[in-house]
């Protein structure tokens, strides 16, 4: 049996009146599983919501973790690293993990922990040396060339993997037999940040020998039949794109890089996969079921910096929805268009999990008002702007199914002996908002249906990213702005990965789907390519396709291809332009597209389609709708469709627009919510008559309306509760 260390805190007196989740403790067993139409996290076979609060320094973290358990949120999360180096008696020194645990529990005695473990370096200090040096990171800088070791592994280390499995059984069983009641599960983190990256730096990951030797090895599994000396096998480091050159890699000539691409992503999720297996069997070796998960799946981290997209190595995720070892997936959410009054976005493709059954945590490290300002991150300016984006961010989380934990990134705790930082949540309005938000997340989860009742999907492939050189010019505009676009349709949309249509089409709820929009859609596989045309090319739907639709096969680029994938006659100009658009589909002129020179370019030529746009540094079309009867094939040329064409399109599609304004609208079944780019009058239209509450406060708004008149302020967030 298991007894969890210092049993007195669990029965210490002045325990919290507020333990809104007291009946998940102790903790016997958690899981993920469906739960009304979406993944949930169960703590002794009862539904939880998944909100926590988050602090690095755990052992700092108890003021907060008691605010917090008063405020009904009765988790916790933070780093607590692993055993570090071994004593000179052999034993790990487990005292640093022993202090931090006792922190969060005397703060709450019946907290739900859920350990960040950092899988760093588990060496002694003799080992530290010279002859370890090869097993970290080997990165070259794309602008000058110079090759410099990172302080993290190469995720192909052999060393590190060995005595990581070592230290990290060694840490769940010490966790377990001391504080097992309060554990819910275990974060993996590794790489960059914990996050599973090779570097969140300009960089070219990895030439370190460790990577060299693995990358042959998949090489020689993956071309069986050709003859690989491994010897002479290297780390293609020149993936950035020079001059004019294409931003497309093509087979078979850049087939080398292309390899090394998917190979460099799958050596980040294998990693994951070894530490998660590590992981389940030492529980079970404990007779314990607890769930386990990482940061990986990135799809929309930041603009402006190409190697946070093509350098990260996200694009194994199949390796890890495959694997009965992963239970949740995490990210922060997107970093671009987080401000106040714009908008919420998963960074990672959160409707994949939902259909692989995997539960989704967001890490919510939104700067309030009580932060200070750093470079390059928005800070709400008052404790109201604050509340708003909380809210908006809390109906993001709820409409993919997912839990959060409140991260406070820079401050609660003594940082020095005598000091003391003002956390990020030390206020008693934000606190009240946190309760209303437990209780509001507390009915979602129990009520029926927590299915998604989107119309528009957003569809990018992990596939296609092994396509693109290291450059901006085209990811930016491609990826990033058109997430902003679709935020400001005024309609909620889903984000799936292309590698996933064969499955979702499976669903029944997949028909619900008016419009779908593809922006990666490279290199479709031959499976894929069969659903697309079987099960999507049909009831009245409209398919978006951007830029270069299925260009690529295993020959070289295939304007044959394209048209196979979307319908229309394209042209493939090997040459850099920049891909300005002027549309005329809505009457006046709108321009759209990205002043980068891009290579290479597609224009159309397609007699029977209708043409609504021309490039405009040649006139050729750049922007085609044709008809079929049954669907509708819709082809942009230039990156990044505008929120008032991509409305347009739903419409025309049969989907709900729910305002058009430029606010972001977060729905799921029963619920509505949105979030104000401005101050003033809102008209939002229902999709039916239905009884509308103020989803906080109780208030009846009206009974059997068909659209509901809202006066609001800047950065407010408005939830409705939708019955009948």
């Amino acid at each position: 049996m298991i007894i969890p260390r210092r049993q007195f805190l669990a029965t210490a007196p002045g325990l919290l009146a507020a333990q809104g989740g007291a009946s998940h403790f102790p903790v016997r067993q958690t899981a993920v599983r469906d739960h009304h139409g979406a993944p949930a996290l169960f703590v002794n076979g009862q539904p939880h919501p998944g909100l926590m609060f988050f602090f690095c320094r755990a052992a700092d973290a108890e003021q907060d973790v008691r605010s917090f358990a008063e405020a009904g949120i009765d988790a916790y999360s933070g780093c607590f690293g692993l055993p570090g180096p071994v004593r000179l008696d052999g034993n790990w020194d487990l005292a640093p993990v022993r202090r931090a645990f006792d922190a969060v529990i005397r703060g709450n005695p019946k907290v739900l922990i859920l350990p960040r473990v950092i899988l760093g370096w588990f060496l002694q200090p003799e080992d530290q040396a010279e002859q370890f040096e090869a097993e970290r990171q080997l990165n070259r800088h794309p602008a000058t060339g110079k090759l410099s070791r990172t302080s993290t592994f190469s995720f192909s280390s052999q060393v590190w993997k060995s005595r990581g499995a070592e230290a990290l059984r060694e840490f769940l069983r010490f966790c377990e037999q001391e504080y097992g009641n309060h554990i819910l599960g275990y974060h993996l983190a590794a790489g960059a940040s914990g996050e599973w990256a090779y570097s969140w730096e300009p960089a070219l990951s990895d030439a370190s020998e460790p990577q060299r030797k693995a990358f042959a090895a998949w090489l020689q599994r993956r071309y069986p039949d050709q003859r690989i000396d491994p010897a002479t096998v290297t780390i293609p480091l020149d993936r950035t794109r020079q001059g004019t050159q294409p931003l497309l890699l093509e087979p078979p000539r850049d087939q080398r890089t292309i390899d090394y691409l998917l190979f460099h992503s799958e050596a980040a999720a294998r990693a994951i996969l070894l530490f998660a297996q590590v992981a389940k069997a030492t529980l079970r070796e404990l007779n314990r079921e607890k769930i386990c998960g990482a940061f990986y799946g990135y799809h929309f981290k930041n603009m402006n910096r190409p190697a946070n997209y093509c350098n990260e190595g996200h694009f194994a995720q199949e390796l890890l929805l495959a694997s009965p070892d992963i239970d949740f997936f995490c990210a922060p959410y997107c970093y671009t268009g987080r401000e106040s009054g714009h908008m919420y976005n998963a960074q990672l493709c959160a409707a994949t999990l939902r259909l692989h059954g995997k539960l989704y945590l967001c890490e919510e490290d939104t700067f309030t008002f009580k932060a200070k300002r750093e470079s390059n991150r928005h800070v709400c300016r008052t404790r109201e702007e604050t509340i708003g984006v909380f809210r908006r961010n809390l109906m993001g989380i709820l409409r993919e199914g997912g839990g959060a934990w409140y991260m406070d990134c820079g401050g609660n705790g003594p940082l020095v002996a005598g000091g003391q930082v003002d956390g990020w949540y030390r206020d008693e309005g934000l606190m009240r908002n946190f309760a209303a938000m437990q209780r509001l997340a507390t009915e979602v989860l129990q009520k029926g249906d927590r299915g998604t009742d989107a119309e528009v999907a957003l569809i990018v492939s992990d596939d296609g990213a092994a396509y693109l050189r290291q450059d901006e010019s085209l990811i930016d505009a491609l990826v990033f702005r058109q997430l902003l676009e679709l935020s400001q349709m005024g309609a909620p949309f889903d984000c799936y990965r292309l590698e996933d249509l064969p499955r979702l089409m499976e669903q029944p709820w997949a028909q619900r789907y008016r419009l779908l929009l593809f922006v990666t859609a490279l290199a479709p596989s031959a499976r894929v390519l069969q659903s697309i045309n079987s099960a999507l090319k049909r009831d009245g739907r409209s398919l978006v396709f951007v830029y270069a639709p299925g260009l690529i096969t295993p020959q070289g680029f295939s304007t044959e291809a394209m048209r196979e994938l979307t319908g229309l006659r394209l042209n493939l100009r090997r040459q850099s332009e920049h891909l300005l658009a002027s549309c005329t589909l809505l009457g006046p002129r709108l321009m759209y597209g990205t002043e980068r020179h891009i290579s290479p370019i597609i224009a159309g030529d397609d007699p029977e389609a209708q043409a609504h746009g021309t490039f405009l540094n040649t006139g050729d079309p750049a922007f085609l709708i044709r008809d079929f009867g049954t669907w509708r094939s819709v082809w942009s040329g230039a990156p990044c469709l505008p929120a008032a064409v991509l409305r347009h399109l739903a419409r025309q599609a049969g989907a709900h627009l729910f305002c058009e304004s430029g606010d972001q609208v977060l729905t799921l079944p029963g619920y509505l919510a949105i979030h104000a780019s401005s101050a003033g009058e809102r008209r939002i239209r229902l999709r039916r008559p239905v009884d509308v509450h103020d989803a906080f406060s109780g208030e009846l708004i009206g009974r059997r309306v068909s659209e509901i008149r809202s006066r609001l302020s800047f950065a407010e967030t408005k939830v409705w509760r939708l019955r009948g």
